[in-house]
C-alpha cells in the first residue's frame, strides 16, 4: 500500500505536488499495475475523508480494549 499524505504545513508544497502528480502519470500507473500483476488499485481520498475515517478507527480500537 501507498499513501500520500502530507502535514497541514505541507499541503502545497511544490515538491509533493509533483511527486503526486508524477505518480498518476497513467506511463507510471501502468508500470505499477504490470509490477503488481494487475492488481493495483488508485485512490484519490480526500483528506476530509481520511481524518474521519481514522478517527472511527481509533475509536473501535479504543472500545475493543475496554
Amino acid at each position: 500500500m501507498n499513501i500520500f499524505v502530507a502535514r497541514q504545513a505541507d499541503v502545497n508544497n511544490p515538491t509533493y505536488l509533483k511527486l503526486v502528480a508524477l505518480y498518476h502519470d497513467p506511463s507510471v500507473e501502468k508500470g505499477v499495475q504490470q509490477a503488481n500483476g494487475g492488481s493495483a488499485v488508485f485512490r484519490d481520498v480526500p483528506a476530509a475523508q481520511l481524518q474521519s475515517e481514522l478517527a472511527t478507527v481509533e475509536q473501535q480500537a479504543k472500545a475493543a480494549q475496554q
